[in-house]
C-alpha cells in the first residue's frame, strides 16, 4: 500500500488573503483611532493645566507590567536577547511618549500629529541598517518631500505662535520623540518578527516602567502633590489616554506579526487627518493655507516611499536561519480513504508546520 503524498504549500487561498487584507487594514485604523484619541485627551489635558506627561505614559507601562511582565516571568520564559538591549529600547520608548506628550504644551495637535511623520524616514534608515532593508530612488524622494514639508510646518506654527506658548519648543520635542519613535519601532519590529510580541510587551512593561517611575519621581513629584486639585474631567481624560495608549501598545505587534510596518505608516496616516478635523471642530483650529502644503507635502512624501515595497532581510542574533510557517497538504491515497466517504470528498487536509529557512544576504 503506497504512503500518503505530502506537498508542501506556502500559498493562502485567495478568499483567505482578501479577508486577511482587510482584517489588517480594520487593524491599522483602529491603531490610528487609538492615536487620536490619545493625542486629544493629552490636548485637553495640557489645555486644563493638567501637566504630568511622565505620569500620564506610566499608567501604560504598569498595564504592560501586570498584564504581561508578571506572566512572561512567573512562567519561567526567559528573553531571547540581551536585557541592557531591553532596556535601551524601553529608555528609547519612555522618552519618546514623555517628549511627544510634552509637545502638547506648547503646540498644537495638528502639528504634532504631522511632525510624527518625520519617524517614518527615520525609521527606513535605521531598517536598512539593522534590520538590512532595501530601498530604492522612489523611497529617496519620499523621505526628500516629507522633510521638505516638516520645514514648512515649522515655520508655520513659529510665524503664528500664541501668548504663552512657544511652539518652536514643542516641534522640536516632537522631531525628538519622533526620532525615538524610530528607534523603537525598529526594535520591537525585529523583535516581533524573530521572536514573540509577549516577551516585547513583558520587557517593555518592566523596564518601562522602572525608567518611567525613576523619571516621575525626579521631575513631576511637585505636579502630583497638586493632584487633589484636578478637575473630574481632568481624571477621565487620563484614564481614557492611558486606555487608548495600552491598547494601542497591545494591537501594534499583532499588526506588525501579519502584516509590515510600511502598511502600518501607510494606515496611520489617517490619524493626521482625524486630528485636523479634531482640532478643527474642537478648538476652532484655522489652517492657512502653508499649513495645508505642508500637509500636502508631507503625506505626498510619505506615499512616495510608501508606493514600492521595502524587502527585509531578518536575522536572528548568532543565527543564519529563522523560522516561518509554511503548510503542507496531506494527501491520502485512495486505499486508505474510507470506504463510506461521501461522493466527490476533498481527499486532503492542511496543517501549518514552522519551517526553517536560511537567511539570504542582500547584495
Amino acid at each position: 500500500m503506497p504512503p500518503a503524498s505530502v506537498c508542501v504549500s506556502p500559498r493562502e487561498s485567495g478568499c483567505a488573503k482578501h479577508l486577511r487584507a482587510l482584517a489588517v487594514l480594520a487593524l491599522g485604523q483602529l491603531i490610528s483611532a487609538l492615536i487620536t484619541g490619545t493625542g486629544i485627551t493629552s490636548q485637553l489635558l495640557a489645555n486644563a493645566g493638567v501637566r504630568i506627561p511622565t505620569f500620564q505614559c506610566l499608567l501604560n507601562y504598569l498595564l504592560l507590567l501586570f498584564t504581561f511582565s508578571i506572566y512572561f516571568l512567573a512562567s519561567g520564559q526567559r528573553p531571547s536577547i540581551e536585557l541592557w538591549k531591553y532596556f535601551l529600547l524601553a529608555a528609547a520608548d519612555v522618552e519618546a511618549n514623555y517628549l511627544v506628550v510634552k509637545a502638547y504644551q506648547d503646540t498644537a495637535i495638528t502639528s504634532i500629529l504631522l511632525l510624527d511623520c518625520v519617524s517614518i524616514p527615520i525609521t527606513m534608515v535605521l531598517s536598512q541598517q539593522f534590520l538590512k532593508a532595501v530601498y530604492n530612488r522612489w523611497h529617496v524622494g519620499g523621505v526628500v518631500c516629507c522633510l521638505l514639508g516638516l520645514f514648512i510646518l515649522v515655520y508655520h506654527d513659529w510665524e503664528r505662535a500664541a501668548p504663552g506658548t512657544n511652539p518652536l519648543r514643542g516641534d522640536v520635542f516632537c522631531l525628538l520623540g519622533a526620532t525615538l519613535y524610530a528607534v523603537s519601532n525598529v526594535g520591537q519590529e525585529g523583535i516581533v518578527k524573530m521572536f514573540s510580541a509577549t516577551e516585547y510587551l513583558a520587557m517593555l512593561g518592566l523596564f518601562g516602567s522602572l525608567i518611567n517611575g525613576v523619571q516621575l519621581f525626579a521631575l513631576e513629584a511637585h505636579e502630583l502633590r497638586n493632584a487633589a486639585d484636578w478637575r473630574a474631567a481632568s481624571v477621565i481624560e487620563l484614564v481614557v489616554f492611558a486606555a487608548a495608549l495600552y491598547v494601542m501598545y497591545v494591537l501594534v505587534p499583532v499588526f506588525l506579526r501579519y502584516s509590515s510596518a510600511t502598511l502600518l505608516n501607510l494606515s496611520l496616516l489617517t490619524s493626521d487627518i482625524w486630528g485636523v478635523v479634531v482640532g478643527i471642530v474642537i478648538w476652532n483650529f484655522e489652517p492657512s493655507v502653508l499649513y495645508f502644503v505642508s500637509l500636502a507635502m508631507i503625506m505626498g512624501g510619505v506615499a512616495l516611499f510608501n508606493s514600492t515595497d521595502l524587502v527585509y532581510q531578518y536575522r536572528e542574533l548568532n543565527s543564519a536561519e529563522y523560522q516561518v510557517m509554511s503548510t503542507v497538504v496531506l494527501q491520502l491515497d485512495e486505499d486508505l480513504w474510507p470506504p463510506d466517504a461521501p461522493s466527490g470528498a476533498v481527499n486532503s487536509i492542511r496543517v501549518p508546520v514552522p519551517v526553517t529557512v536560511p537567511v539570504s544576504t542582500p547584495v
